[in-house]
């Protein structure tokens, strides 16, 4: 009894240590050639591997062995998974599904114009973006050229155009004016002579 214990223990054990993994490509086109492998076991843990296709088998193998399909075709998309028999203690396991799409040259045709389509417009973005970086630098310099080539007498302004008339009068137009007038000389007082004047603003 303790031996049997032992046994189913030592089994779940190794049963976790060893998983099996089929390694495959999911998509390929036809005329391809498809490799399965199967991962995670040791010849001497095994009686027999076998390859499945759709829950059907497809080649068995007495020891851990690739499964090749020279040629793909479009009947070949399925399921596949691999599945191994232990030998004795060990436990019988079997792998992960891996769906395989086989394309026909349609689908290759079709996936190089989608590429070519996608590569297209990449390159018109990328020339876009160095088209606006050229624009914007060389406006940057060219306005900073024109900045330092100005010349700087044309701040200047000139005297003569800006004139204007002051409303205080100058010096000269207060200056008073005499100007004679109605001078009467007074015959009968000899010893003085009066002159009136007026004075005129001009």
């Amino acid at each position: 009894m303790l031996l049997w214990s032992l046994l189913v223990i030592f089994a779940a054990v190794t049963e976790q240590a060893d998983l099996l993994t089929l390694v495959a490509p999911s998509s390929v086109f036809e005329g391809d050639s498809i490799v399965l492998k199967c991962q995670g076991v040791e010849n001497w843990k095994i009686q027999k591997m076998t390859y499945h296709k759709d829950n059907k088998e497809l080649s068995v193998f007495k020891k851990v062995s690739d499964f090749l399909i020279q040629s793909a075709v479009l009947s070949d998309s399925g399921n596949y998974f691999c599945s191994t028999k232990g030998n004795i203690f060990l436990w019988d396991k079997r792998s992960n599904i891996v769906k395989i799409k086989v394309q026909g040259p349609d689908g290759h045709r079709r996936d190089l114009m989608t590429a070519g389509v996608l590569w297209g417009l990449f390159g018109v973005l990328v020339f876009i973006g160095v088209a606006l970086l050229l624009y914007s630098l060389f406006h940057k310099i060219s306005g900073e050229s024109s900045a330092t080539n100005e010349p700087r007498g044309d701040c200047r302004q000139n005297p003569q155009e800006f004139t204007y008339s002051s409303p205080i009068p100058k010096m000269e137009e207060l200056q008073p004016v005499y100007v004679n007038a109605n001078i009467r000389t007074l015959l009968e007082n000899k010893d003085s002579q009066v002159i009136y004047s007026s004075v005129k603003k001009s």
